[in-house]
């Protein structure tokens, strides 16, 4: 993109009311000196350079901190916060969002002096490990550098800082207390924060010279940032991997951003039309309805937890039943997936020893692997009994059994058909709870999890829609997910033992 002319900059009626709001003062006399010493030159040229940052933040990352290049979007998303007091972002998955936001909070911070600059994001790891990084990565890249920058700050003096931290629900405090002429919220993965926590950015952006950045992958269809898409006061950008320019091009034109190869396999592994697909490729809100038991929005919520219970180690394994679908066998570690494995051989021997090894690689006791016997997998149960293994035989089909463990997650009026839509909702109810975490990385689970639908029977019972009928809307078996749900299977009269 060409940046504007300096005639263009001082003739700007946006450039007038910003540098107004600036106004003049040791914190403008600073940066001035600064960029004129860098490139020797006037003190009147230096004013007309930070002039021209301030009017053209797309000219600042190329020309200040040797960034880029840019895309379309990424454009579109730094002119839309020059120009908009408010701006929200939709966005497909590795489309740069945390690349561009980290440049966007350097620009604000710098070139309207004195600025305080907030990044917000659900998580500590979000906010150190993802929009920090970009903004450290930056910074470094920086001509001039006003401050070391920390893990989470650069503080350039008392009034003129950034500065990163999570926004859990109820903390609306961390969020408060926070005033200055030249103010910019930069809150990451949006549809994660809590609403008390936008109600508190709102009540800290008074001054006349505000931005607030929201930026998020669609990943719940409420709450706040799902608003802003229908409020008249958000400027709204929508972001599709379908645009990136590596997928119209079909071959890396920008290192980093979504390629073609991605997109292909993640359509056929979410399943055309799927809630992911709509949220992680097209960058829209899911519509999610009634039926579907397991959303997105509560599986992206509990998936940072470390240790949800201390549960001891488990494996649940799904043995398939036709030859085109897999065998699956899931690690879990105090209620946490932290693996899952796949085969495809049909033989009841290869998928007995195979079942034996997961166990010693994974140190599971045979009492804590947890299969459903219905179809291939009752001949590798009884082969694993016959061995010495002594695991447990889970019926999907058998009525519910009510485990004790699940007891304080698990209503007494609940109404449940059969033991397989009781462990589905228990992982429902484990998840809700947040004791129960699938780490994003098993997308595939995701996929198979949010695409299961609950009915009810005459009697008011709560049933899920068959196998087959999951298998001919999604493009395959939900092994993942049945497989995980097992895991959640304890052998009957047994409360849990762990190692």
């Amino acid at each position: 993109m060409s940046s504007l002319n300096l005639v263009d900059v001082f003739s700007d009626t946006v450039s007038i009311k910003l540098r107004e709001a600036m106004g003049k003062g040791s914190a403008e006399n600073l940066i001035v000196s600064k960029i004129r010493n860098h490139f020797q030159i006037t003190y009147s040229q230096a004013e007309k350079k930070l002039y021209k940052y301030q009017i053209d933040p797309v000219y600042f990352f190329e020309n200040f901190l040797k960034s880029g290049p840019l895309w379309d979007k990424q454009v579109e998303i730094a002119e839309a916060v020059r120009d908009h007091e408010r701006v929200t972002v939709r966005s497909a998955n590795g489309m740069g969002k945390d690349w561009v936001s980290a440049r966007i909070s350097l620009w604000f911070t710098y070139v309207f002096p004195p600025a305080i600059a907030l990044t917000t994001a659900p998580t500590g790891r979000q906010v150190e490990k993802l929009l920090w990084k970009e903004i450290r990565s930056a910074h470094a890249g920086s001509i001039i550098k006003l401050a070391d920058c920390l893990n989470t700050d650069l503080k350039i003096s008392p009034d003129w800082y950034m500065t990163g931290f999570s926004s859990k629900p109820g903390e609306t405090e961390t969020a408060q207390g926070f005033h200055s002429p030249n103010m910019f919220v930069c809150s990451d993965e949006a549809s994660g924060l809590a609403r008390s926590h936008f109600y508190a950015v709102d009540g800290i952006l008074t001054s006349e010279n505000v931005r607030w950045l929201l930026i998020s992958n669609p990943m719940a269809n409420d709450g706040y940032f799902f608003e802003t898409f229908t409020m008249d006061n958000w400027h709204k950008i929508h972001i599709d991997a379908w645009d990136s320019p590596n997928v119209k091009a079909k071959k890396v034109i920008i290192p980093g951003l979504t390629t073609y190869d991605w997109v292909m396999k993640r359509t056929k592994e979410y399943g055309e039309g799927s809630a992911l697909e709509q949220i992680k490729i097209r960058g829209n809100f899911a519509e999610e309805g009634e039926q579907n038991l397991i959303s997105i929005k509560i599986l992206s919520e509990a998936q940072d937890i470390k240790k949800p219970m201390d549960t001891g180690r488990h494996m649940g394994v799904d043995i398939a039943r036709e030859g085109t679908d897999s065998s699956c066998a899931v690690l879990v570690v105090n209620n946490r997936v932290e693996n899952i494995e796949k085969w495809h051989k049909q033989k009841t021997t290869y998928s007995t020893g195979k079942i034996i090894d997961l166990m010693k690689d994974w140190e599971v006791p045979a009492y804590n692997v947890h299969l459903d016997i219905i179809g291939l997998g009752a001949g590798v149960v009884d082969r694993l009994v016959e061995l010495g293994h002594e695991v447990d035989g889970c019926n999907f089909a058998e009525s519910a059994k009510h485990d004790l463990e699940w007891a304080d997650y698990l209503s007494h009026d609940t109404l449940i058909k059969n033991r397989r839509a009781e462990l589905y909702w228990i992982l429902k109810c484990l998840i809700e709870n947040q004791k129960f975490s699938i780490p994003e990385r098993f997308a595939s689970a995701w996929a198979d999890l949010t695409a299961v639908r609950k009915t009810f029977t005459s009697a008011g019972e709560i049933l899920l829609e068959p196998k087959e009928r999951v298998k001919k809307r999604i493009g395959r078996s939900p092994d993942e997910g049945d497989a995980i749900v097992l895991s959640l299977s304890r052998i009957e009269t047994t409360q849990f033992r762990s190692i």
